[in-house]
């Protein structure tokens, strides 16, 4: 995981929180959601919307996800290495459920095998595809941020918003690729804004209430386009429909939620015990995030896991989702604090720093590239090896 400093060369905690918080927010976004919860609230109620309205506060931290990375990635070294700690983390996880699976249920499918042996390509999960086709085109944004002027880069901000958030959200333009937010291209949109960010810092003025506000105002006008889409729909329609418009990774309201919240934390100064607790809890963000949305747990364990307690009253029902996400985050939090104990002791992140360093001299051969960092790499893997 890439090391977060701010321009005093210390590191940056603030981000380090983002990330926890940001994926209690993914974990939120799938109980609701997948759990069963808002498919079954009636609409046009204070608990149906109080849940839609708790999905709306959340619905911006996959692109916080895509921001930090743009943000953090300017600034470090660009190393093949990290797509393939990701991979082996996807393929611990895919191979563990894999094998649960098969001898619970007592079926091998070669489609599932699939699946774990090639999971970046068979989609196991979006965003983990999507960064990591985007990944091979962060050199060239970082190099248009440390080398185009601010007010070309400023056009050029404004240019990608009006395309790839207005005009694809209001039209679903399937011309551009965005396809939602669910593609690559969004995940390198995000990097873009995050390293400009990174580099210029255009909120630096601004205190971290009125950045806390501003993630507030837009999560507060997401709630309400929904509203009246209901509204509008069930009286010209009669029935509620386009509801779920507004609850889209492109909106124009939730990449400025992120944008308003990635620049709080930024702001943020962490210290004391709470420092502890987030370097602690931190560097097993993605393994939550890669646990609990695993095709075998996504699919089968959350999938209407909370359509039970739908009938009950608000406080209860609030209650259970509350327990839920606390729940899946602190055992999937000790299933990947495990899963980094063993690749210590096996010396699994050495390994697959090995295998990317033997595939990038085979390619540097191919194409004839002579790669001074790449060779240094291999020195520093040796040595480690040694040790």
């Amino acid at each position: 995981m890439k090391t977060l400093k701010n321009n005093n060369n210390e590191r940056n905690y603030g981000i380090d929180a983002l990330r926890i918080i940001a994926t209690l927010m993914v974990v939120t976004l799938h109980i609701l959601s997948q759990g069963g919860v808002l498919g079954n609230v009636q609409n046009l109620t204070i608990k149906g919307e109080f849940f839609w309205g708790v999905q709306a506060a959340c619905f911006c931290s996959v692109n916080c996800f895509a921001l930090i990375s743009g943000y953090v990635g300017l600034k470090s070294k660009h190393k093949s290495s990290s797509l393939i700690l990701i991979w082996g983390q996807l393929f611990f996880y895919g191979t563990l459920f894999f094998c649960v699976d098969c001898f619970i249920n007592k079926e091998f499918t070669i489609k599932g095998l699939l699946g774990v042996l090639f999971p970046i390509i068979t989609k196991q999960n979006w965003y983990i595809s999507a960064y990591w086709y985007a990944f091979f085109f962060m050199p060239i944004l970082n190099y248009l941020i440390n080398n185009l002027s601010k007010d070309y880069l400023k056009k050029i901000c404004f240019i990608i918003v009006i395309l790839f958030s207005v005009v694809d959200f209001v039209f679903e333009n399937i011309v551009l690729g965005v396809q939602a937010g669910y593609s690559f291209i969004w995940i390198a949109v995000l990097y873009f804004f995050g390293a400009y960010i990174a580099k210029y810092d255009p909120l630096k003025k601004w205190k971290k209430r009125y950045c806390i506000l501003g993630w507030i105002v837009c999560t507060f006008l997401t709630i309400l386009c929904r509203l009246g889409l209901e509204l509008l729909s069930l009286r010209f329609l009669g029935e509620v429909a386009y509801e779920t418009k507004p609850y889209s990774y492109i909106s124009p309201l939730i990449l400025a939620s992120a944008f308003f919240l990635l620049n709080f934390f930024i702001k943020m100064k962490i210290n004391g015990f709470l420092k502890k607790v987030v370097a602690f809890l931190s560097p097993m963000t993605l393994g939550v995030f890669l646990i609990h949305t695993s095709p075998i747990i996504y699919r089968k364990l959350l999938f209407n896991c909370m359509e039970q307690f739908v009938g009950n009253n608000f406080f209860v029902l609030l209650g259970v989702v509350i327990v839920a996400v606390l729940a899946v985050y602190l055992i999937c939090s000790i299933i990947d604090f495990i899963r980094i104990w063993i690749f210590k002791g096996l010396r699994i992140q050495i390994l697959l720093k090995c295998i990317q360093s033997k595939v990038e001299c085979i390619i540097n051969k191919i194409l004839k590239i002579d790669s001074k960092e790449a060779t240094e790499e291999k020195i520093d893997v040796n040595n480690r090896s040694k040790e």
